[in-house]
């Protein structure tokens, strides 16, 4: 009978403990979710704030210093190489160390060297100072505005990612083929030079190729429903349409360049044949002429590119003419009046030699031509 008794007591008790114990941990625990609670509800509040007003501005601003480190080093080795560099006489500042391993040679000495019947005059590379400004004005732009913004979103963005990262590229391209012309000698054409150049076009006109693309996605897709779809933010490309039209017709040059002085490509067919070279580069000129009006390109983008060609086009054109006239003038200043008839006929072969060329003819219709394509183009678009 005791037993039985002791064995109920010992329970009552256990059970007695255990609940008391229970309850003690139970108001423990609720002690330590009280202080976590408190504590994550102030860190939800903290951290939020820092990574919206401190850690995405510093991010979204670091995603542009590359492509602004890329436009001033291009922007250091464009000075450079339009000066002449006397040896290793330059005082030790920051450029001259940055700029070490550029060469002697000079754009306009290069262009001398490789002169070609479809070089265009100097102030057509003047595009290139008007390119890397209008680089640092979008870059920095976007920086500011995309650091002004708080919602935290992408979507504001005025260059993506993408658009920072070919732009980057497309300027250290362009730093290499400057490179690579400084170590260009006149009786040496480097092929880094005809091979780099391409690469620029390449890289500059992909956010422009990535645009069209979504263009001819969103027409399909009104095409198949009748819901409105959203409609694609536009981006300041400009400079990307002026950066990949000019380079496009720069490595166009550099090619006729390769194949009349380089001696690598098909020699026997090309090598110091200037009509024959020139004849290459407008074929491909005329196809950029030629073809249609894309309809999934922005309108900026067509009057960009007509633009560019038609100003080429006119300066090739301007340039014959000119050195034709030096060449008359200087022969006329040589003739002496015992050899009129002589010195008459010599003035003569400048003229011939310009009026008697397939590529200046070539050159100057296909310079109409992208005229008249660029004013119908302005008269469409009123």
């Amino acid at each position: 009978m005791l037993q039985p008794l002791l064995r109920t007591y010992d329970s009552s008790f256990s059970s007695s403990l255990s609940s008391s114990s229970i309850d003690d941990n139970s108001n423990d625990s609720d002690d330590i979710i009280a202080a976590s609670t408190s504590s994550s509800s102030s860190g939800s509040l903290l951290l939020p704030f820092i990574d919206n007003y401190i850690v995405r501005k510093i991010i979204k601003i670091s995603n542009h210093i590359p492509a602004l480190a890329s436009i001033g080093y291009l922007g250091l080795i464009s000075g450079a190489s339009m000066m002449n560099k006397n040896g290793n006489n330059m005082p030790a500042t920051l450029v001259s160390v940055l700029t070490k391993s550029i060469g002697t040679t000079s754009n306009k000495e290069f262009s001398n060297y490789f002169s070609t019947l479809i070089t265009p005059p100097s102030w057509v590379f003047l595009i290139w100072p008007f390119i890397s400004v209008v680089q640092l004005v979008t870059v920095l732009y976007s920086a500011i505005r995309c650091s002004a913004v708080d919602d935290g979103s992408d979507a504001v963005a005025v260059l993506k990612q993408d658009d920072l990262t070919a732009l980057s590229l497309s300027n250290l391209m362009a730093s290499f083929w400057l490179y690579f012309s400084s170590k260009a000698t006149k009786d040496y054409l480097p092929l880094g030079s005809f091979l780099v150049l391409p690469l620029v076009p390449l890289f500059s006109g992909y956010p422009l190729r990535i645009r069209r693309k979504l263009l001819q996605q969103q027409n399909k897709m009104e095409k198949q429903t009748t819901t409105a779809t959203t409609t694609t933010k536009a981006r300041p490309l400009f400079v990307y349409q002026v950066y990949s039209s000019f380079t496009t017709i720069a490595a166009l040059l550099a090619l006729t360049q390769e194949i009349q002085y380089g001696g690598r490509i098909l020699p026997f067919i090309f090598m110091n044949r200037p009509e024959l070279c020139a004849m290459v580069f407008l074929s491909l000129i005329g196809y950029i002429v030629s073809r249609p009006t894309s309809k999934n390109s922005s309108s900026n983008n067509n009057i960009v590119s007509k633009i560019i060609t038609t100003s080429v086009l006119w300066g090739i054109v301007s340039k014959r003419n000119i050195d034709t006239f030096i060449l008359l003038s200087t022969a006329a200043t040589t003739t002496t009046s015992a050899a009129t008839a002589t010195a008459t006929a010599t003035n003569l072969i400048p003229l011939l030699g310009l009026f008697g060329s397939i590529s200046y003819f070539t050159t100057t219709i296909l310079a109409i031509i992208s005229t008249i394509k660029l004013f119908n183009f302005f008269s469409n678009s009123v």
